[in-house]
């Protein structure tokens, strides 16, 4: 109807609306390429962005795994050095113990030797009360006895100067005998120190912390065999160490 009125052609009024048609198809195509550039535009954008963040990303792995192979090298020197302190606390351990035994040999020798003191020292008072009884018997008899009586007396002195002697051996004898127990306290008191280190150095090397050394001990006396026959005297034929003599020698020197 419309193109009966208006009198063109049908063919030009048909190509007019098809124009338009195409014309806002063409503004809306426009549209949709500038929005596509646009979303192209961001899209580079975020794709710089995201290569320059995986640029970072890539340095900072590269700084992290370069910090994790200086942490294992750190690592592995740690372990070395607690597994040869620990090597060394096992042999100074060791060693304690060793000294230990030898100080248990040695008071076991003087305890033994102290018993034997002991043993004569009943054997000569009972010879003393008996000498006693003698010598009360023939004082009561002095009269027909008087040479007898002279002899028993002799006896008696004779047996109180042993017995005497005796008194003064198991003084040595006792003054040895603390000397080395206040030595076995010390030694304890040192195996306890070092199994504290030891834990500790156990614990501090799970954790990752720094290992501690100590000197070996070297404020205790040490009794090895070739300085114990060089600085040892005899007891009553027992051989001690040099200051368990001492101890006897101040001992005997006290007048108690």
């Amino acid at each position: 109807g419309a193109r009966k009125l208006s009198g063109a052609p049908p063919s030009v009024v048909h190509l007019g609306g098809a124009w338009a048609q195409w014309d806002k198809q063409l503004v809306d195509a426009r549209i949709a390429v500038e929005e596509t550039a646009r979303e192209l535009d961001t899209c580079k954008y975020e794709r710089d962005a995201t290569v320059e963040s995986l640029s970072r990303t890539a340095e900072s792995l590269a700084r992290t795994a370069e910090s994790l192979a200086a942490a294992e090298r750190a690592c592995v020197d740690t372990t070395d050095q607690l597994s040869a302190e620990r090597i060394m606390r096992l042999d100074e351990a060791e060693s304690i113990r060793g000294e230990r035994a030898r100080f248990d040999q040695e008071m076991t020798a003087m305890r033994e030797g102290l018993d034997r003191a002991v043993l004569d020292a009943r054997s000569n008072f009972e010879k003393e009360e008996a000498a006693n009884a003698m010598c009360e018997a023939a004082v009561a008899d002095r009269d027909g006895h008087e040479e007898e009586r002279i002899s028993l007396v002799e006896r008696v002195r004779s047996d109180a100067h042993a017995m005497e002697a005796q008194r003064l051996e198991i003084g040595r004898l006792q003054a040895g005998v603390r000397t080395l127990e206040k030595h076995s306290e010390l030694l304890l008191k040192e195996k306890h120190r070092l199994a504290l280190e030891l834990q500790h150095t156990k614990r501090s090397g799970f954790e990752g912390g720094a290992a501690s050394y100590h000197a070996p001990v070297s404020h205790l006396p040490s009794y090895s065999p070739a300085t114990q026959a060089s600085s040892s005297q005899a007891v009553n034929g027992i051989p001690v160490p040099a200051p368990v003599a001492a101890a006897a020698a101040v001992a005997a020197a006290s007048p108690f």
